[in-house]
This record gives C-alpha cells, sequence and structure tokens, in this order.
C-alpha cells in the first residue's frame, strides 16, 4: 500500500530526513519509532505532501506521490490524525466529523457519523459542543474520527496517545485494535512500545532521519537492547 524508499526532506536550509525507507502492507499496522526530534513527523508530512521530498521515492497504492499536494494524496485514501491533534476549535463535534466526510474511494461499508459516535460514545454525547471546548482525550478522539471519516485506505497516527491520561490512552489503543480487526491499514507513532509490541505487525526506528532499524515484535524483544539505544531517554 505504501513503500517510502531512500526519502530525504529539508526545511529551507536545515536537512532533516537523509535515508528513510518503510513500508506498509494491505492490513497491516506499522509503527515508527524514535527519540523526539529524530525525523518521525517529517517523514509523515512527506509522505502526506505536506513537505516536499529532497529526494527519495513514496509510492502509495502503486502511484508516485511525493511532491503531490496534500488534498491530492488525501483524496486517494491518506488520512492523517496530526501530533497536536488541530480540531477545527470554533466548530462543533458534529461539525468537525461532516466537514471532512466523503467516501471517494466507494467503500462498501463507508464512515458515517453513527458509525463514528458507535466507536466514540462521548462524541455523541458531546455532538453539540465547540470542539475547543472537548478535553485533550476527547479531541484525540475526534480527530480519529475525523480522519476516518474520510475514509482512508491508510489511517495516519502522530502520537496517538501523548499527553492522554491513562485511561483514554487505553480507550485509544482499543479502538486501533478494533480498526485493525476490521482490516485498517495503519502508520502508528507513539512511544508505548509494551503496546506497540503487541498491536503492531511491523516496526521501523529512525535515527537522525534515516531508518536504522526495522523488525517484527519478536525482534524488537530479541534486539532490546540496540533498540533501547534508540528509543530510550
Amino acid at each position: 500500500m505504501l513503500t517510502v524508499s531512500n526519502l530525504s526532506a529539508a526545511y529551507g536550509a536545515s536537512h532533516v530526513l537523509f535515508d528513510v525507507s518503510l513500508e506498509i502492507r494491505d492490513g497491516e499496522v506499522v509503527t515508527l519509532l524514535g527519540r523526539n526530534g529524530m525525523g518521525k513527523t517529517t517523514t509523515v508530512k512527506s509522505i502526506m505532501g505536506l513537505v516536499v521530498p529532497k529526494g527519495g521515492a513514496v509510492t502509495f497504492n502503486g502511484k508516485p506521490v511525493a511532491g503531490l499536494a496534500p488534498e491530492r494524496i488525501a483524496r486517494m485514501g491518506a488520512g492523517l490524525v496530526p501530533e497536536g491533534r488541530q480540531v477545527f476549535a470554533t466548530l462543533t463535534v458534529r461539525e468537525n466529523l461532516v466537514a471532512t466526510a466523503a467516501n471517494r474511494l466507494g467503500r462498501s461499508d463507508p464512515w458515517t457519523l453513527d458509525r463514528a459516535y458507535d466507536l466514540f460514545p462521548r462524541l455523541r454525547e458531546r455532538a453539540n459542543q465547540l470542539a475547543g471546548t472537548l478535553s485533550g482525550g476527547e479531541q484525540q478522539m475526534l480527530a480519529v474520527g475525523r480522519a476516518l471519516m474520510t475514509n482512508p485506505c491508510l489511517l495516519i497516527l502522530d502520537e496517538a496517545t501523548e499527553g492522554l491520561a491513562p485511561v483514554i490512552r487505553t480507550e485509544i489503543w482499543h479502538v486501533i485494535e478494533r480498526l485493525k480487526s476490521q482490516g485498517q491499514s495503519i502508520l502508528l507513532i507513539d512511544k508505548n512500545l509494551s503496546v506497540l509490541k503487541r498491536l503492531a505487525d511491523r516496526h521501523y526506528i529512525v535515527e537522525k532521519g534515516r531508518t536504522v532499524w526495522s523488525g517484527t515484535g519478536a525482534d524488537l524483544d530479541r534486539d532490546s537492547e540496540q533498540v533501547q539505544s534508540y528509543v530510550g531517554l
């Protein structure tokens, strides 16, 4: 579904990515790991067209997308839950969800308001509340629901549970497990290795803008010292 090969990117004269490669197959949950500032979010932005790559290739559903406008990549089926949530603060929960609703890929079981509310019952309770007045956890639920309403074939979550209360983190993990069971392909950035080992099919680690390790959950355990040197504080 997604192949990133030898990706490089920069912000002006500041080179951030040098050689990032990863792959996501249909129905897989794949993680992108690494300490803060190592290039994870820039990789996501490069995939989504928010940063124009300097080199390398990004192929999405068999089509090259590096350098395309973000809205074109989104219409091809990439849905982003950005770091910091970035909900529309002055719109209600319901308005946030319907604002992005589309079924451009013609799914037979598209995401609807009722389906999003079933996934996150708290959003149903807050349907007419302004998004800016929600708690951080509720905003994260809304950001996930909003991305799902675009009916993506690939869902990207940047810092899926960062800064959330433990009970909300647990709810988000349960939702991701549920989405996986439904065949949703997911690229996931988070720091909770114990959950990620159980949940994800494969993992990639970036260090200083380069992919330095990849493997399964079993490989994470086998290479635990090496992995900890890349992702530990």
